[in-house]
């Protein structure tokens, strides 16, 4: 149910969940943890009559994708040729 300023009161088995779109956030927290709308999200957002895809968070975009990954990444030779430090070793933890 549309509220107004881009806020919704949706209803889901017995459970509340307020939402807003322009914020980007909803009661469910996945929208908040993920950038991915949540299903609260989604179902207003077609309500609303407008592209889903504009509110998944820019970190998915595809661009972004390239951008991470255009650096050269190094390639480490085998450990057998690295030089013998003396040093307390470092353990997992516990």
């Amino acid at each position: 149910m549309f509220v107004g300023d881009e806020t919704f009161e949706v209803h889901e088995k017995g459970k509340t969940f307020v939402l807003n779109l322009e914020k980007r956030i909803c009661d469910c927290n996945e929208w908040n943890l993920t950038g991915i709308p949540c299903r609260h999200t989604v179902v207003c957002i077609r309500e609303m009559r407008k592209d889903i895809e504009t509110y998944v968070h820019d970190m998915y975009n595809a661009d972004r994708y390239k951008l991470a990954y255009e650096g050269v990444i190094y390639p480490i030779p085998d450990s057998s040729t690295w030089d013998k430090v003396e040093c307390t070793p470092i353990l997992s933890p516990t």
